[in-house]
């Protein structure tokens, strides 16, 4: 039977990173099978498939998409996915304990998309004086109540720790726009 929930990793080229966001999913992937991980590797190199298989795990897949961008990234996670659900979560975040259950509770709930907040991690220190700058740039917090109707902040949302139902969702193969890479 196939998982109801696919979480979808984009990454690029950031293997300590991650690690970190693939070490704080795997405890949290239920052990009856209704979720999987999916690293999306857009490196042409591969440099993640080291990464997945030092942390190998039932729940856990990898696949490469060589065209760079993440869009392409995106629309391959769209196509690998094995479940009705997909919930993207990028590299550069750490999923807070219960982040998957949260899914699977929204799942249960049949919503056509949910966005929750991303709070992004950084290679290294950043210039001073540029904190405010991508901590606005990088940072979604919506200030509404879990469960709320985001329909009007449409505008502020983006793929980073999110959830869609693919069949309500995405009507072809490959929804994101390439040319928003």
């Amino acid at each position: 039977m196939p998982p109801l929930l696919t979480i979808a990793v984009p990454t690029f080229r950031r293997p300590d990173m991650l690690r970190g966001c693939i070490g704080s999913l795997l405890p949290q992937l239920p052990e009856d099978g209704r979720a999987e991980l999916l690293v999306v590797d857009n490196d042409p190199a591969g440099s993640a498939a080291a990464v997945t298989e030092s942390l190998s795990h039932p729940g856990l897949r990898y696949v490469q998409e060589p065209r760079p961008g993440v869009v392409h990234g995106r629309n391959r996670a769209v196509a690998e996915a094995r479940g009705r659900y997909l919930g993207f979560i990028d590299d550069d975040e750490l999923a807070l304990p219960g982040w998957v259950d949260a899914l699977l509770r929204h799942v249960g709930m049949g919503v056509a998309a949910s966005f929750g907040i991303v709070r992004p991690r950084y290679l290294g220190p950043r210039e001073p004086g540029l904190e405010t700058v991508l901590d606005t740039l990088y940072t979604r917090d919506l200030k509404r109540a879990q469960d709320a109707d985001i329909s009007d902040k449409w505008i502020h949302v983006g793929t980073g720790n999110s959830l869609f139902d693919r069949e309500q969702c995405f009507d072809t193969s490959e929804p994101f726009a390439a040319h928003l890479n």
